[in-house]
């Protein structure tokens, strides 16, 4: 009966590193799941969240192209804001192209743009900070008005 007894708390154990487990990879997918598609809601359950995650999405691609949308929306807007002319629609239609119709190799500007990319990227960081603040700052002030007493 030892034996059995053993077996039998052993798989009480494991059982519950597996339960523990689900609920920390459930919170996981759910948080992933929100960040990456804020606008849509999120399942609760872990197989609803497998389900979200399906086999024939390809959720990390189409966040990646979301992301790379996304900063390239920025970059190309902070330009026009700034002032910045020239036929955006032009320059981004398809591979530059020298005066003589070659083909221009991107790499030699990598650096340059990796440095722009960091400028832009704590720029656009700081200005959401901001923004963030300023919608903390009269949401206090908002509730600290409402909460006065009349005079």
């Amino acid at each position: 009966m030892d034996a059995l007894s053993d077996a039998v708390t052993q798989m009480e154990g494991q059982s519950s590193l597996v339960a523990d487990l689900g609920i920390k990879a459930a919170a996981l997918l759910k948080k992933m799941r929100a960040l990456m598609y804020p606008e849509e809601e999120t399942p609760e359950s872990l197989e609803g969240l497998v389900a979200a995650f399906g086999d024939d999405e390809d959720p990390l691609g189409d966040y990646s192209r979301a992301q790379s949308t996304s900063g390239a929306e920025a970059a190309i807007a902070m330009a026009m804001a700034s002032g910045i002319k020239g036929n955006f629609e032009a320059a981004f239609s398809g591979p530059p192209k020298d005066s003589h119709g070659r083909e221009v190799d991107l790499a030699s500007f990598g650096e340059e743009a990796s440095r722009l990319a960091a400028i832009l990227s704590t720029t656009m960081e700081e200005m959401l900070q901001e923004a963030i603040a300023a919608h903390e700052a009269a949401k206090t002030k908002g509730t600290a008005s409402s909460s006065a007493p009349p005079s």
